[in-house]
């Protein structure tokens, strides 16, 4: 906690160093947690997506929604804590604490060698939504081509093949009947 704001933060302490190599000041930095909220909220995050900072050991520091429930809490998923911390930064597909599909993008804050992550998980079924819907639509027109074409087919056997067909059975059978002008 910032001792001027009470807020969470995260600080950064680089030395700087001078040309002799001597440390001649440290540079400090302070990020406001809370700049991951509004960064979430002006982001249009698909409806259930969650934006997350969390430590090595699995505290919450920040939560988007819902700060004010997770900040300071375990994360509640260990398979996401667990993959976080073998892997470092990647993606996952992980089921959540209520058994939904959830997509993860997961990475060190600024570097592999900070204890610090940022993740962000979106619900499968609305990332895969639009991507379903086209699959769908284009399953619909395929279904209608097949069925043009099969009519289309059959009406074109029919006026080649079988009319014409029809014609020399008839032709063929009048002529066994005894009517040979046919």
């Amino acid at each position: 906690l910032c001792r001027t704001s009470g807020e969470g933060v995260i600080s950064l302490g680089y030395p700087v160093v001078g040309d002799t190599g001597t440390i001649i000041g440290v540079v400090n930095a302070g990020i406001d947690l809370n700049w991951f909220n509004r960064l979430a909220e002006n982001s249009n995050l698909p409806p259930g997506s969650i934006l997350m900072v969390t430590d090595e050991d699995g505290t919450i520091l920040s939560h988007y929604p819902e700060p004010e429930t997770w900040v300071g809490e375990a994360l509640p998923d260990k398979n996401l804590f667990a993959l976080i911390m073998a892997r470092i930064q990647g993606t996952a597909s992980i089921e959540d604490i209520n058994g939904a599909q959830m997509l993860y993008a997961f990475t060190p804050l600024w570097s592999e060698n900070q204890k610090v992550f940022v993740s962000l998980g979106t619900p499968a079924s609305v990332a895969f939504a639009q991507a379903n819907r086209v699959i769908l639509r284009n399953l619909a027109l395929l279904a209608l081509a097949t069925l043009l074409v099969a009519a289309f087919a059959w009406y074109l056997g029919d006026f080649l093949l079988v009319r014409q067909t029809k014609k020399l059975v008839l032709t063929t059978q009048r002529l066994a009947s005894g009517e040979f002008q046919t």
